[in-house]
Order: C-alpha cells, then sequence, then structure tokens
C-alpha cells in the first residue's frame, strides 16, 4: 500500500525496495528489490539510485521498534525521510505531518493537528483537530481520535479503537482493537476493552 501511495500523487519516483532477508515483494515487477545481502541503502544513495526512503512497515505495539531501526538506518545511509500522503486522504491546510510519515487512503487529519516524524495514519483513520501525534506513533485503520486528543511518541492506537476528546496516551503505549479510552493511559502500558483498562 505505501508503494501504490508514492506512486499515486506524489513528488517521487519508486526508485525500488529494500528487503530484510529473502521477504518477497510482488505486484512491482518494473520496480528492483535489494535485498541486504546483495547492498545497502548506503550503496544505494551513492550511486545516486535513491535520495529518499519511506518505511512499509508498521509498528505492531508501543514496544515494536523495527520502524526506529529503520529509520535510523534511512538517516544513517545519508537519505531523506519522504513524507507520503494518499491522494484520497483528507487533510487540513492548517494540519502538520512530519517528515517520514505515511498518511493511508480515506484518513482524515484535522485543523490544528500535528503529526510527528516516521509515523502512520492508517487506511480511514480519523484525527479530529487539534491532535497531538508523537514521533513514530502507528495509528491502525479505522482508529478514531476525538479533538484534543494526545499521543507520546513510539505508541500503537489500534484497529477501530476510539480515543474521547483531550485524553493523553504516553509513550510506548498499546491499545487493543476495539478499545473505546475514557481516561489518561500512562507510559508503557497496554489498554483494552470497554471501556480500556490499562495493564502494565
Amino acid at each position: 500500500m505505501v508503494a501504490d501511495c508514492v506512486r499515486s500523487g506524489n513528488d517521487y519516483v519508486l526508485a525500488g525496495f529494500f528487503t530484510m532477508g529473502d521477504k518477497a515483494v510482488s505486484g512491482f515487477d518494473d520496480v528492483p528489490v535489494y535485498n541486504e545481502k546483495e547492498t545497502s541503502a548506503k550503496s544505494l544513495y551513492e550511486r545516486d539510485v535513491a535520495s529518499h526512503f519511506v518505511i512499509g512497515m508498521g509498528r505492531l505495539t508501543g514496544e515494536d521498534h523495527i520502524r526506529d531501526t529503520l529509520f535510523a538506518t534511512g538517516l544513517n545511509a545519508g537519505l531523506s525521510p519522504a513524507k507520503i500522503i494518499a491522494p484520497s486522504a483528507v487533510i487540513s491546510n492548517l494540519a502538520e505531518i512530519g517528515e517520514g510519515s505515511v498518511v493511508f487512503p480515506m484518513a482524515c487529519v484535522n485543523i490544528g493537528t500535528v503529526i510527528g516524524r516516521n509515523c502512520i495514519i492508517n487506511t480511514r483513520a480519523g484525527l479530529d483537530h487539534d491532535c497531538k501525534i508523537g514521533d513514530g506513533v502507528h495509528v491502525a485503520p479505522g482508529a478514531t481520535l476525538s479533538g484534543g486528543v494526545k499521543v507520546g511518541e513510539k505508541s500503537h492506537i489500534g484497529l477501530g479503537a476510539s480515543l474521547l476528546q483531550n485524553i493523553k496516551i504516553g509513550k510506548h503505549v498499546t491499545i487493543g482493537a476495539g478499545a473505546v479510552v475514557t481516561k489518561d493511559i500512562d507510559d508503557h502500558q497496554t489498554a483494552y476493552g470497554v471501556p480500556a483498562r490499562a495493564k502494565k
């Protein structure tokens, strides 16, 4: 899906995929697939194959560090993080989206909302006015954040979760799928259920 977003309406040309291990990439036979055993992000930059990067892998929990590792790898290689927004996403002109973040199809980002670097705002996710989203956050498909919600860095908001207005979510938090969050959640906790209850 990230590749589709890159190809549809953004100011980038898809130069290739960089995979981990022997993972296959299907559906884009015209684009080179680079395996870490064959090359590195740095060598692609030095050969003028690529100038920017974007990460297609999501954050599964608030304690999942793979996006952070891959983001650092891209930066250390000399590449610049690309900001990718699907054409069907609705983004207020008064919202801010950080470098390396991806906004998927039919997501909505409302006025005054600020999204950090290296985030995913997934399909049909809704972020209402004046939300503050820290670096490395993943808002899963169909999740809804009411106005004034704050989410700390590297947290994961699960599929279809609902966060009431002005809720504060800490750092490295996991909100379970379908949860309804009515109270603030502290750092490094997991919360699920209706209403959501946190556990360390």
